[in-house]
């Protein structure tokens, strides 16, 4: 009986062992991630540590963290935590991620992380400890490189601007286009023939003026291509810069087109002839084009 009762004590003891055995955890795994051992001077750095453990086991959090720099400055942190699925088990992992900017142009580290955490299940601390040395290059800015660029597109505009300016100005500076005004010259010798060649009755001889001299207003005047009906032409005149005598010559000269192309009395020849060296006249005070027109 009494070896009896002592096995079963001893069985009870047992099972109270595993059960006790059973409330203990392990400590999370450690990883360290590093976004590179390279950077720009005006870009960030980061290391990542990621704990992972059984969900059983409940959940971590981080207290305090400590580390030593060189050439590195803290600037932010960010948490995260995801559930995965190991080995048949469901675990959770949390990121942990460490950002840091560079102070100038060289050489950086970090080394001795430590982070202290609390097991919000058990309330059990601990710590994670990283002793080794993490280095990285620190390497000009990346802004340097695109305020290069921009610099140099601005140059090459600037000289662009500038060689289209000295070409404007050595284009006003060398005086009017010579080819050029000759050929206007030569058109407008070619009008006056017209107006002097005319042939036929005073109406006949009329047309041919009026449409001699609204082919001299076009030209002269720069008004676009096809305004042949003195309506148009004189709408158009209206937006010219001109004298106030040479409007009024103008209005005239039609005036007087109008009343030998339609009127009902009988014009003297002396009127004609002397509308015939008005318009002439008019043409050949308009000869020299050198400037905008007059």
């Amino acid at each position: 009986m009494r070896i009896l009762r002592r096995v079963f004590y001893l069985a009870v003891f047992s099972i109270l062992i595993v059960l006790w055995a059973s409330e203990g955890f392990a400590e999370p795994k450690a990883q360290v991630q590093l976004s590179g051992n390279r950077i720009p001077l005006d870009d960030t750095w980061s290391v990542t540590v990621y704990m992972t453990s059984p969900s059983s086991e409940g959940q971590y959090r981080v207290l305090e963290k400590s580390w030593k720099l060189d050439n590195l400055v803290f600037d932010k942190e960010s948490v995260s935590e995801s559930t995965e699925i190991q080995d048949g088990k469901k675990v959770i992992r949390k990121a942990l991620q460490y950002s840091f900017k560079p102070e100038e142009k060289g050489v950086a580290s970090i080394s001795n992380i430590s982070l202290g955490y609390i097991n919000l299940k058990t309330q059990k601390t601990g710590r994670i400890t990283l002793r080794r040395t993490i280095k990285i290059e620190i390497v000009a800015a990346k802004q340097s490189g695109i305020m290069i660029l921009i610099m140099a597109v601005g140059i090459i505009v600037i000289l662009g601007l500038a060689a289209g300016a000295l070409f404007l100005f050595n284009k006003a500076s060398s005086g009017p286009d010579l080819k050029q005004i000759k050929k206007d010259k030569e058109a407008y010798l070619n009008v006056i023939s017209k107006i002097q060649s005319a042939q036929g009755d005073i109406k006949t001889q009329a047309y041919e003026w009026d449409e001699q001299f609204k082919r001299f207003l076009t030209l002269h005047y720069q008004l676009p291509s096809g305004m042949m009906t003195e309506s148009d032409i004189k709408s158009a005149l209206e937006a010219k810069t001109m004298g106030k005598s040479d409007r009024e010559m103008l209005n005239r000269l039609f005036e007087r087109l109008a009343d030998a192309k339609f009127g009902t009395k009988v014009t003297q020849p002396e009127i004609i002839k002397k509308l015939q060296a008005d318009l002439i006249h008019f043409i050949e005070g308009k000869q020299s084009l050198g400037g905008p027109p007059a």
